[in-house]
């Protein structure tokens, strides 16, 4: 709590992000509490961990993460949308994303990991998703055809019901002055 917690944005709160290091060989170094709350695992549980016990049994037989981490050490960074397993066994989308550390000469020390879990997003994604559907599924229903005037550019964007209300061919270009030449004088204004 305290000062902090209260001027943290709500955004930032939601964002659930894990940060760790691991070692030239993919274990887990450090533990702090971001690890808890997005992986469920405690200090004694996680370091010396393999990060590939974090991924899928799929991607584990894929060996995605090694790929991942020879990626990371070849051109210094690495990140990609996967499923992560939890400590419970419950899995989650997570944006993961691997950074090289080199010592002096260059080799490869180890690595810089974080996780950022998506479930809130895929959500988000999924209910707009779902609204534009319906959306669509309405005007359809309807009748109704959809356009978009750009007034910066003057580009003019019909979808397929509105062209075809307005009697242009599918594949027609469309332009303000023809959209403006089907439509009757009296509502021009």
């Amino acid at each position: 709590g305290g000062w902090n917690e209260h001027y943290r944005t709500p955004e930032e709160q939601a964002i659930s992000y894990a940060t760790f290091r691991l070692d030239a060989g993919g274990r887990c170094l450090t533990w702090n509490p971001s690890i808890e709350r997005v992986l469920g695992y405690q200090k004694e549980e996680f370091i010396g961990r393999p990060v590939t016990d974090l991924y899928t049994p799929e991607d584990q037989a894929d060996a995605v993460a090694e790929r991942a981490l020879g990626e990371a050490a070849d051109s210094g960074s690495f990140s990609a949308e996967r499923w992560i397993v939890r400590q419970d066994g419950s899995r989650f989308p997570a944006q993961v994303s691997l950074a090289r550390v080199l010592n002096r000469q260059g080799e490869v020390l180890g690595f810089f990991g974080r996780l950022r879990d998506l479930t809130e997003v895929k959500r988000v994604e999924e209910e707009l998703g779902r609204s534009k559907e319906a959306l669509d599924l309405a005007n359809e229903a309807a009748g109704l055809g959809t356009w978009d005037h750009d007034l910066l550019t003057g580009e003019l964007h019909l979808d397929s019901r509105a062209k075809a209300l307005l009697g242009f061919p599918p594949d027609a270009p469309t332009s303000y002055a023809a959209w403006t030449a089907v439509i009757h004088p009296d509502d021009l204004p």
